[in-house]
């Protein structure tokens, strides 16, 4: 489900009526699907879309994935942000994922809006380094956009929208024939606003 509908669209785009709506949600899932690869979203499934919306991700520790701060081994680093919640968080050397390997919710502490969790500073566990010791299936994305991310989202469908008009590679159906839309570079001013979201997993890679 796109973060953007077609109501929040048509104000950039005047002169469309009601009637465009599935045309214009068409645009908008391909924009969102492109701004969140550009932010450094990776499919939540091997079959998966690169979304924005709130979904379930299971991560492993390794490089771009998961990662133990260097700096303070308390700080796991989630490659996605926000996280509004983790569904279970394990940690074994054998790769099992059993119940007796789950880390505890009372010994760590998520800080959500940054991708963190961090281990309390009285808590029984410590994280290992190894690579897929530590397995998380948490919530990242967004269920209701920033208005700037909701912004840059309904400027870049608007453009796109233009783009078909003249010409592409994006099949949509517009009466009697099929024209092809391809999705325009992202001008400098979205991609101002979508500074604030690039995703840690770019550095983590």
């Amino acid at each position: 489900m796109a973060l953007a509908s077609a109501s929040d669209a048509y104000d950039y785009l005047p002169g469309l009526a009601s009637g465009e709506d599935a045309k214009v949600n068409k645009v908008i899932a391909r924009v969102e699907s492109a701004i969140a690869a550009y932010l450094g979203f990776r499919p939540a499934a091997a079959a998966g879309d690169v979304t924005l919306d709130s979904t379930s991700y299971t991560l492993y520790s390794r490089d771009g994935w998961l990662h133990v701060s260097a700096e303070n081994g308390r700080k796991l680093i989630l490659p996605y942000a926000p996280c509004t919640s983790v569904t279970t968080l394990h940690d074994d050397s054998l790769w099992a994922y059993g119940a007796s390997t789950l880390v505890a919710s009372s010994d760590y502490t998520l800080e959500g809006d940054l991708g963190h969790i961090w281990l309390d500073p009285d808590a029984s566990h410590a994280w290992t380094s190894a690579a897929r010791n530590i397995k998380a299936v948490v919530v990242c994305g967004w269920s209701t956009a920033p208005d700037s991310l909701l912004e840059a989202i309904c400027r870049h469908t608007a453009r796109t929208w233009e783009a078909w008009k003249t010409a592409g590679s994006l099949n949509i159906v517009a009466g009697p024939s099929s024209k092809t839309l391809r999705l325009p570079k992202f001008d400098v001013d979205v991609l101002e606003l979508l500074g604030p979201y690039r995703q840690p997993a770019f550095w983590l890679s």
